[in-house]
């Protein structure tokens, strides 16, 4: 993966949007697969936290240029 720090967030935010909470994914039957998102979430914590070999990216994209990309 690649990204900036920013992008690592956003990734984190919504994996975290998406799994809800362990009571949703005990009744829907997804814990495993929740177990598996938190992992790879953790790991991006982890990252972010400069306690994993990563190497962060520029994306090339300024602030104007974000500012159109979010709005297509």
């Amino acid at each position: 993966m690649t990204g900036d720090s920013d992008d690592f967030e956003r990734l984190y935010d919504a994996l975290h949007r998406i799994v809800r909470t362990e009571e949703d994914a005990s009744i829907s039957g997804l814990y495993d697969s929740r177990m598996h998102v938190l992992s790879l979430c953790y790991d991006l914590r982890h990252a972010r936290m400069g306690h994993r070999s990563a190497e962060f990216q520029e994306h090339g994209l300024d602030a104007e240029q974000m500012k159109f990309l979010s709005c297509l």
